[in-house]
């Protein structure tokens, strides 16, 4: 495209010239500067290019968001159980007289709970028949004599008999008579319960599975040698010195029949009685709810864990804590311990004919260490965690009977109760014969 201008000249020049037609005035063409094709291009590609590199923060800002927010939604869901919403309604459960330091908590959002104590008024307690369930965790003998608040059966309410104690009450007792009518099911550390109740659990380290405490129980074979050079190191370690030396832990009730028994091992090697029923205490406790690993310049190499009371599957917290421990547990009570811990991790003195052959079998593991330390093999397999008292399992059967329109089906009554405590009942403790000849 061309502009023109006009050129001036003087007034004659320019009359004569206009009369010429051979000069008339020239037009010159100037021309307006044009962008090449080449620099429009440049320029086109680097505004593109500078959108595009927004563009593609803004994408990379928006995939950060959304990996953290699917990072949170995933950590949530390690730390808690899995949780599905649901329009369930939400169900109370209500515990009562719980004794113990480690307070229950339910795992669950769909479920609840209080924690009264009988003696002492609250208002949870007056509005007890509010509750979807309630656990009475109490002992047979409580329960017999009516020691203790036994709420009243509700068409809707699911009444548990719960205990941690062993099952043992008087054969003068009436069981149809008593107190037990009012219950529906039972959580207790019987294998046959309604609900298992165990403090300790025994979890294989390949698949992280549960494998006792349990009726069936699937153990791998037992380990003869450690696989790993550094742990046959540690706890051969633990075994070589030579202690001839043991303890046990002796609480209420202090049954003669077991302290016979400590005694008459006393005659071959030397034995530290702690607790209610022993000579020495635990820094001061009775209860002794760490057990000790030496005494002055002395190892402990065994743990005597004679049960307060033979009773089936009534496992007492210090033996899982002499296992999980560098003491191998000799046990001696009313549970099949094969399904309580791994072979070859304790010495059932049942085995042995006579309490002298278990004393000569004892001495002679701790004169050799290459034998002694086979009894720590079951470490590399499987490990001892604790196991809280968890409400979740009933939560379950609440949400589950609620659900299925069951629950008033499943509350099986006192028929069920009184057969499972007369199947679960202690025996009198009473040594072999064979023991005491």
């Amino acid at each position: 495209m061309y502009k023109y201008s006009i050129v001036t000249m003087s007034d004659a020049d320019s009359e004569s010239e206009f009369l010429d037609n051979s000069k008339k005035p020239k037009l010159r063409k100037i021309k307006r500067k044009r962008m090449s094709k080449s620099k429009r291009k440049n320029n086109f590609q680097v505004t593109h290019r500078r959108k595009s590199y927004i563009w593609i923060g803004v994408l990379l800002l928006v995939a950060v968001i959304v990996i953290i927010y699917f990072a949170s939604i995933y950590n949530t869901h390690q730390t808690r159980r899995p949780y599905t919403p649901s329009k369930r309604q939400k169900k109370s459960i209500l515990i009562l007289n719980w004794r113990d330091e480690k307070v229950p908590r339910p795992w669950s959002r769909n479920c609840t709970i209080d924690i009264v104590n009988t003696n002492k008024p609250s208002r949870a307690l007056k509005r007890h028949k509010n509750y979807e369930a309630v656990i009475m965790n109490s002992t047979a003998e409580n329960v017999l004599f009516g020691s203790e608040l036994i709420p009243y059966h509700m068409n809707s309410q699911l009444l548990i008999f719960a205990t941690q104690k062993p099952l043992q009450f008087e054969n003068r007792t009436s069981l149809e008579h008593s107190n037990f009518g009012v219950y529906n099911k039972s959580m207790s550390y019987s294998l046959k319960s309604d609900f298992i109740w165990h403090s300790y659990k025994i979890v294989r380290k390949n698949d992280s599975k549960i494998v006792a405490p349990a009726l069936k129980t699937q153990w791998d074979g037992p380990q003869e040698k450690f696989r790993k050079e550094h742990m046959m190191e540690f706890f051969l370690g633990e075994v070589k010195e030579s202690s001839h030396l043991a303890l046990t832990v002796l609480n209420r009730p202090c049954q003669p029949a077991r302290n016979e028994l400590v005694r008459r091992i006393q005659e071959n090697i030397d034995v530290h009685t702690y607790g209610e029923c022993g000579v020495y205490n635990c820094s001061g406790e009775t209860s002794c709810r760490f057990l000790p690993n030496r005494r002055a310049n002395r190892t402990y190499k065994f743990y005597l864990a004679f049960e307060e009371e033979l009773c089936m599957d009534y496992v007492g917290e210090n033996f899982y804590k002499a296992l999980g421990g560098r003491i191998v547990p000799v046990v001696f009570g009313g549970a099949n311990y094969e399904r309580f811990a791994p072979p070859q991790s304790y010495i059932n003195a049942r085995d042995f004919a006579s309490i002298r052959d278990l004393t000569e079998y004892l001495v002679y593991l701790d004169q050799h260490p290459e034998e002694h330390v086979k009894y720590f093999t079951w470490h590399e397999k499987y490990i001892i965690q604790e196991s809280p008292f968890d409400v979740e399992e009933i939560c379950d059967f609440l949400q589950t009977a609620d659900s299925q329109n069951t629950f008033n089906s499943s509350l099986e009554g006192p028929g069920r109760i009184l057969s499972w405590l007369n199947e679960n009942k202690c025996e009198p403790y009473e040594l072999p014969p064979a023991w005491l000849s």
